[in-house]
């Protein structure tokens, strides 16, 4: 069963990514939100040539492989990426099995109690408390999150007074029995942290996240050890070493690995496997209605160490609309808990937005109602090459071409023959092609010739700049 195709549909907050196999199997996954536009492009570049041809069924070796092949570009948007991609493989596993993914690892189908995941802060205390009571009649919500502070915020409020204002006030309108959490997204010195996390004691929060900024572990570490409220972080964590640290030095009470930002439902099952090995319980990050809530619904059913709710955003999708029709059936809030989609693999059923899939016709990008998509293909090993000096290679044949610009090089056909490169390039469609292919069309006919015997000269300024990828969505 290897990987024949890789593809994404997106746009510059989110992308679907299908995976395909030579016998015809298929799983879907997702890139993490916001700039996924960028993602999608790394996705194509750096983790797709590294997958073609390989054993879908591989998902733990890819996922330790892919970075270590792209070991000089450590970095967020390439775990990103690679999420998109490991989803799409435990997807087609599920699916090629029977299974859902959470039963693969032997979790079953249940029930989650879900906490109202707020992330306004330009609302009134009073604003916030009502909409948060009105949940609670709606849908029986008992747990409830709100923002403090002000986004890494260096000590200071949203303004004067907001933080200590909505938590009484929240708490007055939600009463005593109500789970009241808080997440103050980087904001925070220690001093001022503890100051604020004894404040919130006083009212019976049980959790604070992100008190700190989150690159600061040992700020985190202070805080953690100084306050008796659970202390919460890691969701914009993607580095094996840093999650070692925080994990094992205790610098949070509770970890919250983000199955799209760590690098996919691989990685994020590690962390909650090392945090299980300290003691410390594991709540994911899923702070809207992408496919992030589904992984994270099947990642608190498959591991031994699920904190007691599952983040579930009350934002309106008109607020999101990128997250609407994405996928079906969406997860919903009855009775305060939210169930696991049945069914195999995630259980749903992925929609592009407005989605159609990208025209065979061609190998670039392709625009579809505000979504791009994309398409990296195993070639076939019949494919002809044009190689570019330094070794890559581009395929042209096979339903969709995989034709990278040749930037900073010469190109020439493998066999060295001007002529035969140059009808190479004319059989691949303008639309399609990169730098290189539009130097050698534009020589087609010409009779110019080349700067060296069966080269070609580098593309102009202007061609590179307005080259399309073909593997880049």
């Amino acid at each position: 069963m290897k990987i024949a195709s890789v593809e994404s549909f997106g746009n510059a907050d989110v992308a679907l990514v299908r995976v395909r196999t030579d016998d015809g199997a298929e799983g879907w996954g997702q890139v993490a939100p916001y700039h996924a536009d960028i993602t999608a492009h790394v996705l194509h570049r750096q983790i797709a040539p590294h997958a073609l041809g390989r054993d879908a069924a591989d998902i733990e070796s890819l996922a330790d492989r892919i970075p270590e092949l792209e070991h000089k570009f450590p970095g967020s948007h390439l775990y990103r990426a690679l999420a998109g991609f490991d989803t799409a493989l435990w997807d087609l596993r599920g699916k090629v099995q029977g299974k859902s993914v959470s039963s693969l690892l032997g979790g079953d189908a249940r029930r989650f109690r879900a906490y109202a995941s707020s992330i306004r802060r330009d609302i009134t205390p009073e604003h916030e408390a009502a909409r948060l009571v009105g949940l609670r009649e709606l849908h029986s919500f008992d747990a409830f999150k709100v923002r403090i502070g002000k986004e890494c915020g260096h000590d200071e409020d949203e303004w004067p007074g907001r933080t200590q204002a909505v938590i009484e006030t929240v708490r007055g309108a939600l009463g005593d029995d109500a789970a009241l959490l808080v997440d103050a997204n980087s904001c925070y010195t220690p001093a001022k942290a503890i100051e604020v996390g004894r404040m919130l004691e006083q009212h019976g929060v049980t959790h604070f996240e992100e008190p700190c900024p989150y690159w600061e572990l040992e700020w985190t570490r202070e805080v953690t050890h100084a306050l008796q409220l659970d202390v919460a972080g890691g969701e914009q964590d993607w580095d094996p070493r840093v999650w070692r640290t925080m994990v094992e030095t205790r610098a949070v009470d509770v970890v919250q690995p983000d199955v799209c930002y760590v690098g996919g439902f691989t990685r994020a099952l590690r962390v909650a496997s090392l945090a299980e090995a300290e003691g410390l319980p594991c709540t994911p990050h899923s702070a809207n209605h992408s496919l992030v809530l589904v992984f994270a619904l099947h990642l608190q059913a498959a591991i031994g160490n699920p904190g007691p709710y599952v983040e579930f955003s009350i934002e309106p999708d008109a607020d999101y609309p990128w997250q609407v029709g994405m996928y079906e059936p969406r997860p919903e809030v009855v009775e305060g808990k939210v169930a696991l989609p049945e069914g195999p693999g995630w259980g749903v059923e992925s929609h592009p937005s407005g989605s159609r899939a990208p025209s065979t016709g061609s190998a670039g990008s392709t625009e579809v109602d505000g979504f791009t998509s994309g398409v990296h293909m195993q070639p076939p090993e019949t494919a002809t090459t044009v190689r570019v000096e330094g070794g890559t290679t581009l395929t042209t044949d096979g339903p969709f071409a995989e034709i990278k610009e040749a930037i900073g090089g010469y190109c020439f056909s493998e066999a060295n023959d001007l002529d035969a490169a140059v009808e190479l390039a004319s059989r691949i469609p303008a639309a399609s092609m990169g730098g290189a292919a539009r130097c050698a069309r534009s020589w087609s006919g010409s009779g110019t010739p080349a700067s060296r015997p069966g080269h070609f000269p580098k593309p102009s300024r202007a061609a590179r700049a307005s080259s399309v990828c073909a593997s880049a969505a």
